[in-house]
């Protein structure tokens, strides 16, 4: 890597957060603990990454929506962070309709994907 242009990784960090809260259940206790691990997992990346990212409009949005989503949940700056690994594998974007599979194909174990994932917000 030396010799190169360090890349703006904003995704990959993005990415990472929604795979580790994808599977947390706002409804269950200990979800705020969990989420703000996440959140300074987050922060972290987009730290490491922001000499690469000046300038990048999606990069300053997430810094400021980590902000944000911190002070709501009232998530201090210091303690753990989440591993970038969660245990639970979880594609994010693999829906599944599985009333609509059944009504349209029975029988049929493989209910249709869809493999359009958008994220929209200020």
């Amino acid at each position: 890597e030396t010799g190169q242009p360090a890349q703006c990784r904003i995704q990959k960090c993005t990415t990472d957060f929604v795979s580790l809260t994808s599977h947390l259940n706002s409804a269950v206790d200990g979800f705020d603990s969990e989420f703000c691990k996440a959140l300074r997992a987050y922060a972290g990346c987009t730290q490491r990454t922001s000499k690469a990212c000046r300038g990048n409009l999606v990069y300053h949005s997430a810094v400021l929506g980590i902000s944000d989503l911190m002070s709501q949940r009232n998530c201090s700056k210091d303690g753990p962070t989440s591993s970038t690994n969660p245990e639970v594998t979880h594609d994010p974007c693999n829906y599944h309709s599985h009333a609509g599979a059944r009504e349209h194909r029975r029988g049929d174990q493989n209910p249709p994907s869809y493999l359009f994932c958008g994220l929209f917000g200020d």
